[in-house]
């Protein structure tokens, strides 16, 4: 004969995902008839309810090893590229250094030099000329061995440049422009723009990103 209790332990093993002893078409037949077993049955059921609501979640996987060591590996990509892109600028600078360098002894050993004995005023645009390329020369070996002085040169050489090109254009304009001025010129140019590429590689594209949207921001209001 069917009892109560076999029906509360058929209930129990259904809720708690058991196989049950009893068919299911025979405890909705007692449940149907039986108020104590239904009751039962609704109080197992809620109870079965709030325990699962109530059932700690799986702790979420740590992944601040993977982000930190993807955010390591970026940073670790774009310190090599600037370091990359630094040794070539270094070298770039070398090379215009060395090309100031060679135009001075070539402007020093030309037999022109030494015909401004006389003319006191071409004597010193020869040593003011001569003097200038040694000195940028100098100027380019020494950043490219201590790039933290190339933003020091970088407004003297621009200014320089300016300058000359806008000498450039008056005399091209009379008719007047020669070789040696438009070599100034290009070499001018080259020292910009290596000093430019090199200020950029070490201190890197940050500081112009924060530059740029200094500029952009609104000012705050005051209260």
């Amino acid at each position: 004969m069917l009892s109560c209790e076999d029906v509360k332990a058929a209930i129990s093993a259904n809720l708690d995902g058991e196989e049950s002893p009893l068919p299911q078409d025979v405890i909705d037949a007692h449940l149907h008839a039986c108020t104590d077993c239904a009751n039962f049955f609704e109080q197992a059921a809620a109870m079965n309810r709030t325990l699962a609501l109530h059932t700690p979640e799986a702790p979420a996987p740590d992944l601040s090893e993977v982000i930190l060591d993807g955010v390591e590996s970026e940073f670790q990509k774009g310190a090599a590229r600037r370091a990359t892109s630094m040794a070539f600028a270094r070298v770039a600078m070398v090379l215009v250094a060395v090309a100031w360098l060679s135009w001075a002894v070539v402007v020093l050993l030309r037999p022109s030099g030494s015909a401004m004995g006389n003319d006191a005023y071409g004597t010193q645009l020869f040593i003011e000329a001569v003097s200038m390329r040694c000195a940028l020369a100098f100027g380019l070996f020494f950043a490219a061995w201590q790039p933290r002085l190339i933003v020091g040169m970088l407004p003297f050489v621009g200014g320089l440049w300016m300058f000359s090109l806008g000498m450039a254009v008056r005399d091209l304009i009379t008719g007047t422009i020669g070789g040696g001025l438009l070599l100034q010129l290009v070499l001018l140019l080259s020292t910009l723009m290596t000093l430019a590429w090199a200020w950029l590689s070490h201190v890197g594209w940050v500081m112009v990103r924060e530059a740029l949207r200094s500029l952009g921001s609104a000012p705050r209001s005051e209260l």
